[in-house]
């Protein structure tokens, strides 16, 4: 995977940073939605991934992946929700300057043409020209990736969004800034330059957008013409499994989830697990439930009645607090934000490996990712044995779920299961014919485990990783022992 170099969008919107999305989180995100969570997964076993399928080459591959082993998932959670909204494709929406991907609903269509409305724009990028924090290294680069999504966002009228990479998802919202139309009509407009030399046209980048055609005037009716803040955002690593850790394929649901409901980009925005007051008793500001009355811990957060004076995104000036105690914590989120890359802390606190999160009901399934998973990755052009690598530095978004065989699953236990599975080996001293033991050449080995498929593999003496099975293995003098056909294998320990 060749780095190179982002698309440059022309548009007047402006910021210079983004800010850590401080409620987007595990413990927040699962008490929102603890009740579609509950839910029984109504979803297709997701096949196993094979070693080609996870070879990437460029964007076109790593969608194939994610369109393949992650999105399914999703949709099959998002399906028994009001509405059965469906992540897919961005062209469906529009054919030209469209994003990488589309969240969509019957429900949801433009009225002049009857195609789909995107609520939830969002674009794919490899880790080779993207990531987090190459904000610090290359924020030309940074800035490209970001003005695009963000692009996308305003040309859809919508406040999320998400760039979803090889090594972790972000999570996007758009707040408005209070600036008037005199000023906004002031700010210059930046030129784009072509790509370079050779550069291959990919998903995102199909052309060179320009805001052109929503018009040169500045207008309040117009989102792509507003001012804005840096976007808030929020980091979840391909890495991040285990019980009350926020996964990819949970983010991108909740997120799905929230688009939903309250999509329109404002100057505030309450907290995310707050309510507001409605005709006949309250709202959720993120989910949109509905009831009559507070329940002792619900927070009351109605938006400001005026226009100016805006409170920024994370403010609680306009909240109402019955229980301060039981309110869940979100402090370390904003530390957790930065957790993508090794799946550790970037300070000294353990936040991100202590997020308070769901708790599933009995008789369900299990909550989120409780594996790790390990990845075959193998580049273009490379030929020989596939080297198996951690996740987290290989930079591949595994297919980590699948629903066991004669289980109900809840939503919450989709995004939870482990992937498992076994290949036979082919060089089985069982089954082939070959030297007797006493004239095979003995050779240490080193067993790893296949996080994402299950099982074991191994090096053998032609430098292929080869799957095996542990009951293959016996142990003879204090050591593992196993018998091909040529090579009798052994090792101290099975990992």
């Amino acid at each position: 995977m060749p780095p190179g170099k982002n698309t440059q969008t022309k548009t007047d919107i402006d910021f210079d940073d983004w800010q850590p999305w401080e409620d987007f989180s595990y413990s927040v995100l699962t008490s929102i939605f603890s009740r579609q969570l509950r839910q029984i997964y109504a979803g297709d076993r997701e096949p196993m991934a094979l070693n080609q399928d996870l070879e990437l080459f460029h964007e076109d591959s790593l969608e194939d992946v994610l369109r393949r082993f992650v999105s399914p998932v999703v949709n099959f959670a998002l399906r028994g929700q009001p509405g059965a909204f469906h992540l897919g494709r961005g062209s469906r929406c529009q054919e030209d300057g469209v994003p990488d991907w589309s969240l969509v609903s019957y429900t949801c269509l433009e009225s002049d043409t009857g195609t789909y409305l995107n609520i939830l724009p969002g674009d794919t990028k490899l880790s080779t020209k993207w990531w987090p924090t190459i904000i610090a290294d290359n924020y030309t680069e940074w800035r490209n990736v970001i003005l695009q999504i963000v692009y996308y966002m305003t040309a859809n009228s919508s406040r999320y969004g998400f760039i979803i990479t090889d090594t972790c998802f972000v999570a996007l919202r758009l707040t408005r800034s209070d600036i008037g139309p005199g000023i906004a009509a002031d700010l210059p407009t930046r030129t784009a330059t072509a790509g370079p030399s050779g550069h291959r046209s990919q998903p995102s980048d199909t052309s060179m957008l320009s805001t052109t055609s929503y018009g040169s005037s500045y207008s309040d009716n117009d989102p792509v013409k507003w001012a804005y803040h840096g976007p808030e955002y929020a980091v979840v690593p391909w890495s991040a499994h285990g019980a009350h850790k926020l996964t990819v394929k949970l983010a991108l649901w909740c997120l799905a989830m929230m688009a939903v409901n309250d999509n329109h980009i404002d100057y505030w925005y309450p907290d995310l697990d707050s309510w507001r007051s409605a005709k006949h008793g309250f709202v959720h500001n993120t989910s949109g439930e509905k009831k009559r009355t507070l329940s002792k811990g619900d927070k009351l957060q109605d938006s400001p009645s005026e226009p100016s004076g805006h409170t920024p995104a994370s403010s609680s000036s306009y909240s109402y607090e019955p229980d301060e105690g039981s309110r869940a914590s979100s402090s370390s989120v904003a530390e957790y934000a930065y957790y993508y890359e090794t799946g550790e802390s970037s300070g000294t606190s353990d936040a991100a490996s202590n997020i308070a999160g769901y708790a599933g009901g009995s008789g369900t399934a299990s909550v989120a990712l409780t594996q790790g998973y390990s990845l075959p990755v193998r580049g273009a052009g490379q030929s020989g044995s596939y080297e198996i690598v951690d996740a987290a530095q290989s930079g591949v978004a595994p297919s980590d779920t699948r629903q066991q065989t004669g289980q109900a699953s809840s939503v919450a236990g989709q995004f939870d299961s482990e992937y498992g599975g076994e290949e036979d080996d082919d060089d089985d001293a069982d089954t082939e014919v070959g030297l007797s033991s006493k004239e095979k050449n003995r050779m240490s080995v080193e067993i790893k485990k296949h996080r994402i498929v299950g099982g074991y593999y191994f090096k053998d003496a032609n430098g292929y990783n080869r799957d095996t099975k542990r009951e293959k293995w016996h142990k003879v003098d204090g050591v593992y022992e196993y018998e091909g056909r040529k090579y009798v294998y052994f090792t101290k320990s099975f990992p």
